[in-house]
């Protein structure tokens, strides 16, 4: 006799055949480390998506414009790199950085009270 599945074998089964994050499902089966990752990653692979879209039709505004001008119409767009875990680093060492400031004048300023 065959045992029927679990919801939760369901969903996995399903997160397994379409790819997807399970937190895109509400699903909640990794650290929530993990989990900021995965998106950070969505987030930047739609981004680029959005950009790959718009970027034709930067470029026929600008050639139209400079071309209105009289002006080369030569035109390149540049993106900066889309670094959000970078970002993410950067902000959890600022952070650590301003709490030990912050323990450290308060060291201070207890050693001077004393």
């Amino acid at each position: 006799m065959k045992k029927p599945l679990s919801d939760r074998q369901i969903m996995e089964q399903l997160v397994a055949k379409t790819g997807l994050p399970p937190f895109l499902l509400g699903l909640n089966w990794s650290t929530t480390e993990r989990m900021s990752t995965q998106q950070a990653d969505l987030l930047t692979s739609e981004l680029w998506a959005l950009r790959r879209t718009v970027e034709p039709v930067l470029r026929r505004i600008c050639k139209l414009y400079l071309a209105l001008e009289g002006l080369d119409d030569r035109v390149e767009i540049r993106w900066d790199d889309i670094s959000l875990q970078d970002m993410t680093e950067q902000a959890k060492a600022d952070l650590y950085r301003a709490q030990a400031e912050k323990y450290r004048a308060e060291a201070k300023e207890e050693a001077t009270c004393r």
